[in-house]
């Protein structure tokens, strides 16, 4: 009894040669897996999928084909304008993590704070941390009176 990658490795492999037009390999490979797997859904999902491979094929011309562009293609402005924006938000990163990198002096830190402006690193919830404890010491400054 094989494994049930195996089995699905195996529906994969039919579906592929059916892609690469190898459709005697796929029609073999499918009633092979009809015959020896042994879950019933999977032998009629397998049966479904041999009977469309075995439909006739509809001959279309080459105005009815669909095309799809390559990627880096003139008509692929969608990928082109990520693949831009994904660039600049590198660049952004970049900017960011180097200015981050530098340290503040002291003296700017403790001038920033009598501004009452936070460091470029304080976040919002930090200084809700420093007034919270400016406010518990005053507060036991106020009741030791």
């Amino acid at each position: 009894m094989m494994g049930c990658n195996t089995l699905k490795i195996q529906i994969w492999l039919a579906m592929a040669y059916d892609a690469n037009r190898r459709h005697k390999d796929c029609i073999a490979l499918y009633k092979q897996l009809e015959k020896t797997h042994p879950m019933i859904s999977i032998r009629k999902q397998v049966a479904d999928f041999r009977y469309i491979a075995e439909a006739p094929k509809l001959k279309i011309s080459n105005d009815e084909v669909v095309t799809i562009p390559q990627i880096g293609s003139s008509w692929d402005w969608y990928a082109v304008t990520w693949s831009d924006k994904i660039e600049e938000q590198e660049e952004r990163n970049r900017k960011i993590v180097a200015a981050n990198s530098q340290p503040e002096s002291p003296a700017n830190i403790l001038g920033n704070l009598f501004l009452l402006r936070p460091p470029s690193e304080w976040k919002k919830s930090d200084w809700g941390i420093v007034t919270l404890w400016i406010i518990l010491i005053g507060t036991t400054f106020y009741l030791q009176r």
